[in-house]
């Protein structure tokens, strides 16, 4: 069921990435606090202190984001792939947390669906014995990605072809 697969990717994936985050978090804060000081005008500065400041709160951030994207997941035993649609589903949402933080601190980019700059299917990996077990936790994942990408409204941004057969599940023992 999901819910001992949520409690396990939870304990396993997502507390131990959360408390990276809350670090990586902390660390942009308290630079955006530094930039704000730096740029009170009682200081007689011109404020190249903020943008300096400012960027390596970014810089931070983004650092954050490429380790997530660039994150393996592999489940020996996917079956159908649930631990693996749970596990990107909840990664998926870390990634919406960092977007926002970057964007709350300045950041304008406009994020493209690219495997290796944001959380992909491609990332999630399994090894399966039966051949439609193996096909259908495939499907699976991309189900569960296409539905992260139709939350966030970001669909219309995803290059062609949507589905792509990176062959991340496979059919052996």
């Amino acid at each position: 069921p999901e819910a001992y697969i949520q409690r396990l990717v939870e304990h396993t994936l997502i507390r131990p990435l959360r408390d990276e985050w809350t670090v990586a978090r902390a660390e942009m804060e308290l630079l955006l606090r530094t930039a704000q000081e730096k740029d009170r005008p009682r200081t007689g500065r011109t404020g190249k202190g903020k943008q300096t400041s400012q960027q390596r709160a970014l810089e931070r951030g983004h650092a954050f984001r490429k380790y997530l994207a660039g994150l393996r997941v592999l489940d020996p035993a996917c079956g159908s792939g649930n631990f693996l649609y749970v596990a990107l589903k909840e990664m998926k949402c870390l990634e919406g947390e960092v977007v926002r933080a970057l964007s709350a601190a300045g950041d304008r980019q406009i994020w493209l669906d690219i495997p290796g700059e944001t959380v992909h299917p491609d990332k999630f990996l399994g090894i399966e014995l039966k051949p439609w077990a193996a096909k259908i936790a495939e499907l699976v994942l991309w189900i569960g990605y296409l539905q992260w990408q139709v939350s966030s409204d970001r669909v219309r941004r995803m290059p062609d072809p949507v589905l792509k057969d990176v062959q991340h599940i496979s059919n052996r023992d």
